[in-house]
């Protein structure tokens, strides 16, 4: 009864890989912390009979789980007023894509032996994990070799004249 909770629980990662709170209390915004709070506080208080009634006990873990997104939803457009720059300039977002793309995609060839393998627990456990251990590095390689040097412009050739033995003297 407890890996769906478990499962559900780990998608608070997601949400937590934003450290806002040291922002906001860097640009003296404690007031908009304790707003965050309530706010995350009425949220989970608002959702946790209903989500509960509908998932049981995994309920109360999505309430918590969307809570915690929401407020730090607030805290990114906070930030980026703070800040005086644009949603799209408050955190490296096609860098987080990358990122995200790189670690979520190898869960699939993972998942696929976890769920085709009829081995021991420790075993199905040390493939997924290899498969997934070349599955990111597949990805990684792709895209960091090879996206990114497409991408990148080719460095210009520079025409320095080298001085010749006749100028130094």
């Amino acid at each position: 009864a407890s890996v769906p909770i478990l499962r559900v629980w780990c998608l608070m990662i997601l949400p937590s890989a934003f450290a806002v709170d040291g922002v906001l209390r860097a640009h003296a915004r404690t007031r908009f912390l304790v707003v965050m709070n309530v706010v995350r506080l009425v949220v989970i208080v608002g959702l946790v009979g209903w989500l509960i009634s509908r998932f049981g006990i995994v309920g109360a873990v999505l309430a918590t789980l969307i809570g915690t997104a929401v407020v730090k939803a607030m805290a990114i457009v906070q930030i980026a007023r703070v800040m005086n720059v644009g949603l799209a300039d408050v955190l490296p977002w096609r860098r987080l894509a990358l990122i995200t793309v790189n670690a979520g995609v190898p869960l699939a060839p993972a998942g696929g032996v976890i769920d085709n393998t009829s081995e021991p627990i420790v075993v199905t456990a040390a493939l997924s994990v290899a498969v997934y251990g070349v599955a990111y590095a597949a990805i990684w390689y792709v895209v960091h070799v090879h996206l990114i040097a497409l991408a990148t412009p080719p460095p210009r050739a520079v025409n320095v004249a080298a001085p010749t033995l006749q100028q130094e003297i």
